[in-house]
């Protein structure tokens, strides 16, 4: 009996010693791989051991810069990409859906050829030899490219053609009714029949100009098929839509967000849709004007006097209806192509496709198009063998335009704590008993002058310095022209006389898609916590310093809602509490009537890093008594 106490005790140590040795052998592991990773990494930062020892730990934003590809709807970048919530929505084609489609098709299409005519490519000075646009050519085979010259190609032929096995066909009273049968209802198919096209044209991207500011605007036709009792010279009908009257101004990325719709005879009909750039002349034309100025009641002129004044007044001749456009490219779509494609018509909703712009002059694209092109039949009875899908009634096609997303108003604000580590003016210098003096800038896309700058912390031993400033810019979004990045800087002040400039220390670069849209989507405040941000230089990777700061955008809405100060301000006792931001403790200048303040403040200084070495230095230590015991 006492045997079994003694084993049952003995089991119950022994699986405990087993566990405190599984126990202490993981924390050796994770204390070990911390310590490796903070050595090779250079820096000893307290949040790096903890997130290494798996202490959850606040996420930091994405410094990817990754762009976002379209239909991911997952994170979006609507910032700067106005159409991408709608692609993810009814679907995206990043090229024309007659390329994804081509198989589909029910007839076919051949190049009509001038003979064997053919023109030197290297030579070619006729029209003739553009006649038929490369970009359609290389698809339906209009041109024929070969080593030296090419054939002109004057058109193209739909047809269908099919091979009929004649051979044990049976009854041949019965193949051929079959055969009649479908050959009526081929014909019932392409039968003449009026139709409804609608056409959302939502942008265009990297238009090709030739004048330093781009004012594009759109040409749109819809061409049909000539109908019975037009006369012979009417080869074509077409109807025009064109917004010169209202053109976008100044950008080379137009959200046009305009509907076009017309009723067309099929077959036979096409889109094409032109972009133009729109040039309105005006001239600063120098001005020299009497202007009257009052007396005064000390001095010479006590009753007044008349004295000339110049200036410039502008003319815009483009009120006066003087103005005139260039065509920068164009785009053709074939109705046939859609209407006549089972796979186009098995869609339930029309998507986002991109199309390309051209030119017939030049084989260049010139500029890409975002277009969605719906079909229906009119008030008439559906074709036997197209069932289903979308556009097949008037009834499903109802009225609605494409809106222009709305450009919302928020402010983001940028909290700078404080930055560590910045030892690059040290080593410049060499000299131990320098005091650096720092300072952050900060900027929101590529234009420099929406740059902000914090004040300057001074007399800074120990590459550390305090800031808690705050901030702020006013933003529009979506916008094609906003950058979602964000830029901060570190910066030291040089004193000496003799030396110009301010001294970089690091930078570093924050991605705010996903900030920025979110907020868009949401129209709500978004926040990123304080946290910590590493920077780097681009000729010194042994200084790394970091950056404590906090990101939030916030609707204008919002704005007043709650009182928040920036720069000196921040720190006023009469803004909402949670924006109270506390006075840097900074080091202060020596005296030699009362050292004291500098003298502590270095002290502390040196305390909390100490502090923080310690604790990473006395991290395995709560693992040695558990390996005595183990001994």
């Amino acid at each position: 009996r006492k045997w079994n106490i003694g084993s049952f005790f003995f089991g119950l140590v022994t699986r405990w010693v087993l566990r405190m040795v599984s126990s202490a052998r993981d924390a050796l592991t994770s204390a070990r791989s911390a310590f490796c990773a903070a050595w090779n990494h250079g820096v000893w930062s307290i949040p790096d051991v903890a997130w290494l020892l798996g202490v959850r730990e606040l996420r930091e934003p994405d410094q990817s810069g990754d762009e976002i590809k379209g239909g991911n709807v997952e994170r979006l970048n609507v910032a700067n990409d106005a159409t991408l919530a709608l692609r993810g929505k009814r679907g995206y084609s990043d090229v024309e859906l007659e390329v994804d489609f081509a198989h589909g098709m029910v007839y076919q299409e051949f190049g009509l050829f001038r003979g064997e005519e053919t023109v030197d490519v290297n030579n070619a000075k006729s029209s003739e030899a553009v006649e038929v646009h490369p970009n359609l050519t290389a698809r339906h085979g209009g041109l024929q490219w070969g080593s030296e010259a090419m054939r002109v190609a004057v058109g193209q032929l739909k047809m269908r053609f099919d091979l009929v096995n004649l051979q044990n066909t049976g009854d041949s009273l019965t193949w051929e009714k079959s055969r009649l049968a479908a050959l009526r209802a081929y014909k019932n198919v392409f039968s003449a029949r009026d139709m409804i096209v609608r056409i959302h044209v939502l942008r265009a991207l990297d238009l090709v100009h030739s004048g330093s500011v781009c004012n594009p605007c759109l040409a749109v036709k819809i061409l049909e098929a000539p109908r019975a009792g037009d006369s012979k010279r009417s080869l074509q009908r077409f109807t025009r839509f064109t917004t010169r009257a209202t053109p976008l101004l100044d950008t080379a990325a137009p959200l046009f967000f305009e509907t076009f719709e017309s009723r067309v005879r099929m077959p036979g009909a096409l889109v094409r849709i032109e972009v133009k750039e729109r040039t309105l002349p005006s001239l600063l034309v120098p001005t020299i004007f009497p202007w009257y100025v009052g007396g005064n009641t000390t001095g010479e002129n006590k009753n007044g006097a008349f004295e000339l004044r110049t200036g410039e007044l502008l003319v815009d001749f483009s009120k006066a209806g003087i103005s005139w456009s260039n065509l920068i490219g164009y785009t053709t779509i074939d109705l046939d192509q859609r209407w006549y494609n089972p796979l186009w018509r098995s869609l339930e909703v029309a998507p986002v496709e991109m199309r390309s712009l051209w030119l017939d002059d030049t084989p260049n694209e010139r500029g890409k198009l975002e277009v969605i092109l719906e079909l229906a039949e009119d008030p008439c009875p559906r074709s036997a063998h197209f069932r289903g899908g979308f556009g097949r009634e008037s009834a499903r096609f109802e009225q609605r335009l494409m809106a222009r997303p709305q450009r919302l108003r928020f402010q983001l604000r940028v909290v700078v704590f404080r930055a560590w580590h910045a030892y690059l003016p040290y080593k410049m210098k060499d000299d131990p008993t320098m005091l650096a003096n720092f300072f952050v800038a900060l900027q929101i896309g590529n234009n420099s002058a929406d740059q902000r700058r914090t004040d300057v912390c001074p007399r800074c031993a120990s590459g550390s310095s305090a800031f808690n400033w705050r901030v702020a810019w006013w933003l529009e979004l979506p916008s094609s022209k906003l950058k979602s990045r964000l830029k901060l800087q570190l910066f030291h002040v040089e004193t000496n006389a003799l030396l110009s400039g301010d001294l970089f220390c690091g930078a570093v670069d924050l991605t705010l898609a996903d900030l920025f849209g979110r907020a868009v989507l949401t129209n709500s405040p978004q926040l990123y916590p304080r946290q910590r941000l590493t920077l780097s230089h681009p000729n010194d990777v042994t200084v790394r310093p970091e950056l404590e700061i906090a990101i939030e955008i916030v609707p204008e809405r919002e704005v007043g809602r709650k009182l928040c100060g920036f720069g000196e301000r921040g720190y006023d006792l009469t803004q909402h509490e949670d924006y109270i931001l506390p006075r840097p403790k900074r080091a202060a200048a020596f005296s030699l009537r009362n050292p004291m303040p500098s003298i502590s403040h270095q002290v502390s200084e040196s305390a909390a890093d100490s502090n923080a070495k310690l604790a990473i230095y006395l991290l395995p230590f709560p693992i040695v008594p558990l390996l005595l015991q183990l001994v």
